[in-house]
Order: C-alpha cells, then sequence, then structure tokens
C-alpha cells in the first residue's frame, strides 16, 4: 500500500488480489487496484486500508475504469478470521433479507456462512 498527500488530499493506493467473486463482473485470480482519498484536515470519518494488508477478507467495492475499484462506505471489508464480525454481518443481513427478496444478499448470506463458525 502506498499513500502520498498533495495538495490537501490523502492518497492511498493498494492492491487487492481476487480469490472468488460472489457477484460482479470480474475474474476469480485477478487483481484489482484500489484507491481512496481523504481530505487531510478531517479525521473522522476516514477511509483507512492500511490494516487490512495482507488479511483475507471479502471486500464490497465499486469497479472503476482501468481495473481500479473503491471501497468508501461503511461495511466495505470484513475479515474472514473474525467469526464475531461475520456472525454479526449475517445477522444483518438476514434482516435486509426479510425486508427484500434481492438475490445477491442470498449469494453473500451463503457465502459468509462457509466462514461462520458456531
Amino acid at each position: 500500500m502506498v499513500e502520498f498527500t498533495e495538495e490537501g488530499i490523502d492518497f492511498g493506493s493498494g492492491r487487492i488480489a481476487v480469490e472468488k467473486v460472489v457477484f460482479g463482473d470480474l475474474s476469480p485470480d485477478s487483481e484489482l487496484q484500489l484507491q481512496w482519498q481523504n481530505e487531510s484536515d478531517i479525521i473522522c470519518p476516514r477511509v483507512e486500508h492500511q490494516g487490512h494488508a495482507g488479511v483475507r477478507g471479502l471486500w464490497l467495492v465499486k469497479l472503476r475504469p482501468r481495473g481500479t475499484a473503491r471501497a468508501d462506505y461503511p461495511g466495505r471489508f470484513l475479515s474472514l478470521s473474525d467469526p464475531k464480525a461475520i456472525r454479526q454481518a449475517m445477522v444483518e443481513l438476514r434482516e435486509a433479507l426479510h425486508r427484500n427478496e434481492d438475490r445477491r444478499l442470498r449469494t453473500v448470506f451463503e457465502e459468509l456462512s462457509a466462514f461462520a463458525t458456531p
């Protein structure tokens, strides 16, 4: 991951190695260039991804041109080695499924089930 500041904006970038695609137009075994930015004088809320380096997880990204991606919203990353966070995400997804019949939610729920521990 690389970060730098220019004209009052903090920029960051890193790579995501794609292992599996739950939904979307992306191929497994591809690589995404993740990009983010924050105003330098804003402490909270900020988009930060340094803590995710080297951690296997579920990313919710917005694909952009030229193989780049953004993940600038809450819940954008879920570590697959954090059973408590996975269970909480599954609770939230289950509630969303009751309100919405979007099959993508069911797909994400089913994928997370494989990582949930009793």
